[in-house]
């Protein structure tokens, strides 16, 4: 736990507290039981049930052209035209005004609306943004020519949050947990003490991406490493399912007795081998490493009620105990999905340009700890000890300069007197300037100075 992020104590001005979303206890889903969170947005709100998404950058709530409150059927889409504080970027993206129950969340959040959320009545809260050292929050939306503050970035402009960041778990519906959020800090009591902290990959980054290096079920002893090679793993709450190699996929087909459903590309148990591995619950278990420099690696486990999924239509056409996985698009990376997230959590601090992913715990109690923000600031006391040195600098320069002026004319009118003085002896009348005489005195030849 050395590497998180704690709560410090400052003498600058008070930090705001974290936000916490709190899960109704309302389970959706025809792909899962998955645990949700309640928001409303614009003038009057509007009521929506979202999940959370670690990679998208907005609130994305579901919306349809042809969708219309004159309809005969209920809508369920955000009308824009019902909010008086709407203010539209072009037709998919724009800002209004958001609330967690009757909290506030800034004068203006960017909301993009769309038909591809995850079911026509839920939609996401995105709390990602972009990762980088010295820049944070800037992103660009489909759709749109311009950047703008993600959502996050946005609370923490407001000063609504103490810093960009978050920590996140997706709930679990079989240990009577329920979904945890916490932007600008995060809740050590879902957090097991065995974690790790890794780099962001690349500056500039929106993936939260690590080395996968290693993956196991325990029990079943002809597979040590159900990877041929070490993947690259993307975090994506958005997401249902794991997504993994083809390979990966075939083994733990061949090893759990699944079939690929061809209608859903989802893998279905086969019900005697379901039975089966009821009885026994093996788990499955990620080893990550990181991706940067530095040398971290942990490992999390998923139970083996985390991999028994009940899917109901229209995502299967009868109610089918699966598998959740589907096959990656690229073999050299796996996405880990809503899935894995029911037994991690997730610290996510775009200050640091890091990200710690620790098991998950199951308690109902809470303990909130606040992430502060990195105080890029210059220290008052280096400005002064910077001017303060500046200053001395040019004093002594001019110093240096004047004392320099006064010893040429010096020089020149010592040299005026004793050519004077011995111009009859020399042969020499006033103003004939020989080095050899400077040499002589002891001084500096100079031409020309007055």
């Amino acid at each position: 736990m050395s590497d998180l992020p704690r709560s410090t104590s400052s003498k600058s001005e008070p930090s705001p507290a974290p936000i916490s979303f709190s899960s109704n206890g309302i389970l959706r889903g025809n792909d899962g039981n998955w645990s949700i969170f309640d928001v409303s947005v614009g003038t009057p709100p509007q009521h929506f049930e979202v999940l959370a998404s670690i990679n998208k950058a907005s609130v994305s709530l579901p919306f349809s052209a042809s969708c219309s409150i004159n309809n005969s059927t209920p809508c369920t889409n955000f009308q824009t035209s019902n909010s008086s504080t709407w203010t539209a970027s072009n037709s998919t993206v724009g800002f209004d005004i958001l609330y967690n129950g009757a909290q506030s969340l800034g004068n203006h959040s960017i909301v993009s609306l769309s038909e591809s959320v995850y079911n026509p009545n839920t939609g996401f809260l995105g709390i990602g943004t972009v990762a980088s050292k010295g820049y944070v929050g800037r992103w660009q939306y489909t759709g749109s020519d311009t950047e703008n503050s993600s959502f996050i970035q946005s609370l923490k402009t407001q000063k609504l949050i103490p810093s960009v960041a978050f920590g996140y778990t997706a709930g679990a519906w079989y240990r009577n947990s329920s979904a945890s959020l916490v932007l600008g800090g995060y809740d050590a009591a879902k957090l097991d003490r065995s974690d790790a902290s890794f780099d962001f990959f690349a500056d500039r980054d929106t993936a939260i991406s690590v080395n996968l290096k290693n993956l196991s079920i325990d029990g079943i002893s002809s597979a040590e490493n159900l990877l041929s090679e070490g993947v690259v793993a993307t975090f994506d709450s958005s997401a249902s399912f794991l997504s993994l190699p083809s390979k990966t996929c075939d083994v733990l087909g061949s090893l759990l007795g699944l079939q690929l459903d061809q209608r859903s590309g989802i893998y279905t148990y086969n019900s005697s081998m379901y039975k089966e591995l009821q009885a026994s619950k093996p788990n499955m278990t990620f080893s990550f490493s990181n991706m940067g420099k530095k040398h971290v690696q942990t490992n999390i486990t998923l139970s083996y009620q985390s991999l028994a999924f009940l899917g109901n239509p229209p995502v299967f056409t009868v109610p089918t105990w699966f598998f959740p996985m589907k096959v990656a698009k690229n073999e050299s990376q796996a996405i880990l999905g809503r899935a894995f997230f029911q037994e991690a959590y997730a610290i996510i601090d775009y200050d640091r340009n890091n990200f710690t992913i620790g098991q998950a715990t199951f308690s109902n109690e809470s303990n909130i700890i606040t992430i502060k923000a990195v105080d890029r600031r210059v220290p008052i006391v280096l400005i002064v000890i910077f001017v303060l040195g500046l200053a001395f600098i040019v004093c002594s320069f001019i110093v240096a300069w004047i004392r320099d002026k006064k010893t040429k004319k010096y020089s020149k009118a010592l040299y005026d007197k004793w050519i004077n003085a011995h111009a009859t002896d020399l042969g020499m009348k006033q103003g004939y300037e020989d080095e050899h005489v400077y040499h002589f005195l002891g001084l500096d030849l100079v031409h020309g100075e007055e």
